[in-house]
């Protein structure tokens, strides 16, 4: 989901520990964000940062501030991760993390006018909440290079991605068995094997059918 947070000079807040991810994205002001991976790291405006679901944030606003934060446990859209993931796999495997904020595009701003338009009208509906989501990973992948993306969303890719977050993105769009192995990158054979050590009480098709049922 999402929400909007306005914060005065010298107010602190934390985004906790937790089981959700968070991206915040800071519409007016500045903030300062302490973590383990950064002291001191200074958001401007117009700028967003992702906060990775293991990892606790101290953050101090510098200055009167408007901020949109975003929350989910699953990433975003299907159709684009599965290829980010690949990106990874085979040619970004060693890429250098730096934990930094990342400057709007035109298209985000865009995004967000509508963002914060069903937020302030109170629009409290689960699927406008998912379709923000859904589309805010697809202005990710559109309008930020790989490179961009690999490097914020770095601990999801190296700590958290892994097949269990790979087949259950993919499988609403997989029409069979196959056709899923190929969206997670993997020939028939090898997305067999390493499912069994995954979930080892179901049989892949057993588990896409149960799935299906489940929706």
């Amino acid at each position: 989901g999402f929400y909007i947070e306005h914060h005065y000079t010298g107010d602190t807040f934390a985004i906790e520990k937790s089981e959700l991810n968070h991206i915040i994205f800071v519409e007016k002001g500045s903030i300062t964000v302490n973590s383990v991976e950064k002291e001191n790291l200074k958001v401007d405006e117009h700028h967003f940062i992702f906060c990775y679901k293991e990892f606790t944030y101290e953050i101090t606003a510098n200055s009167e501030t408007k901020i949109l934060i975003s929350y989910f446990t699953k990433t975003g859209a299907t159709c684009d991760l599965g290829t980010l993931f690949k990106l990874y796999k085979n040619s970004y495997k060693n890429i250098e993390y730096d934990f930094k904020a990342l400057p709007f595009t035109e298209a985000l701003e865009s995004w967000m006018q509508l963002a914060n338009k069903f937020i302030n009208d109170d629009i409290s509906c689960a699927y406008m909440h998912s379709s923000l989501h859904e589309s805010m990973f697809v202005v990710f992948r559109f309008y930020y290079s790989p490179k961009e993306l690999l490097q914020m969303l770095y601990n999801l890719f190296s700590k958290e991605f892994s097949f269990r977050t790979l087949i259950e993105n993919n499988r609403p769009k997989a029409k069979n068995l196959n056709h899923l192995a190929e969206l997670c990158g993997y020939d028939i054979h090898t997305f067999n094997i390493i499912f069994r050590k995954y979930y080892s009480n179901i049989t892949p098709y057993n588990w896409m059918q149960e799935e299906r049922s489940k929706e």
